[in-house]
């Protein structure tokens, strides 16, 4: 918190996170929480905030977008109260490497439906899901080309009690509502777009490090008032400059090490982000194999 103005937000206060993760091993120091955004409208939440210095340069979400019941809602909401080009960037789990293996990513029909009901609740459809194909998984033994163990026996029964128990409980069921791999969230941006509900462009992608098990995104806020079409235009632009990577991910040459591969990418992040500026300065882009 030393230094610049930020502002910590959660869903609950402070003390309400301390009682819910007292007895988790994996949870460590709770910072103070300066504002709660539950159900309520985000840009009232932060009104006093946005009053006294303006809007929001950026926002960070690390492992966060996945537990929104309402996506589509929670990205929109997010763009009142950050200033045009400012960012906000993401850690995503990658459903590859992590407990959700055994889950289908997420189709951009399910974030619609989502956001037409205004859920501020997982549905029981996705409680049931998580917790019916729930596998723990060794990282290291996935990204050296093993197969993923095997869905738990039982798991079914457990998931159904979950999924009723939501239904009556007052508790917040907290699972991953959505599911993704680099390549499918590039998927469910360009849609989104096309739908004309993004407010956001796509500044930078990174993948899945080796190893690891989540990808970086970082979205920028598109300036009010630009035309419908530049608007689609600089958001399908920001995905395709991607894309070819994220697709790729499944498929990297046998001759390359994960190093080389990683360099690889990396060059053409460069390459790409100089055409951008040469564009932007009145050049044609560069025809890329």
């Amino acid at each position: 918190r030393p230094g610049p103005d930020i502002v910590y937000l959660d869903h609950a206060n402070t003390s309400a996170l301390v009682r819910k993760y007292d007895d988790d091993p994996m949870v460590g120091e709770i910072v103070e929480v300066d504002a709660v955004w539950g159900s309520a409208d985000l840009h009232d939440v932060l009104r006093e905030r946005i009053a006294e210095g303006g809007p929001f340069r950026y926002a960070v979400a690390s492992h966060v977008i996945e537990h929104v019941p309402d996506l589509v809602g929670w990205l929109r909401q997010l763009e009142t109260v950050i200033e045009p080009g400012g960012t906000l960037r993401l850690a995503i789990p990658d459903k590859r490497y992590c407990f959700d293996v055994h889950r289908t990513s997420t189709d951009v029909g399910a974030l619609v439906a989502a956001h037409i009901e205004g859920r501020s609740r997982p549905a029981a459809a996705e409680i049931f899901d998580f917790w019916s194909r729930y596998t723990r998984v060794d990282q290291r033994a996935l990204w050296a080309g093993k197969e993923p163990p095997p869905v738990g026996p039982g798991l079914d029964a457990y998931a159904w009690s979950k999924a009723k128990e939501s239904e009556s409980g007052d508790g917040y069921p907290d699972v991953h509502c959505w599911v993704f791999t680099p390549a499918s969230f590039l998927s469910v941006l360009d849609r989104l777009a096309s739908l004309d509900l993004l407010g956001w462009s796509l500044r930078d992608f990174r993948l899945t490090a080796d190893g690891e098990a989540e990808f970086l995104v970082i979205l920028e806020r598109l300036p009010d008032g630009l035309d419908a079409g530049d608007r689609l235009d600089r958001q399908r632009s920001g995905v395709e400059r991607f894309r070819r990577d994220a697709e790729g991910t499944a498929t990297v040459p046998a001759w390359l090490s994960p190093r080389e591969w990683a360099l690889v990418r990396m060059k053409r992040r460069i390459v790409t982000r100089a055409d951008d500026v040469l564009v932007r300065l009145g050049h044609p882009r560069r025809a890329r194999r």
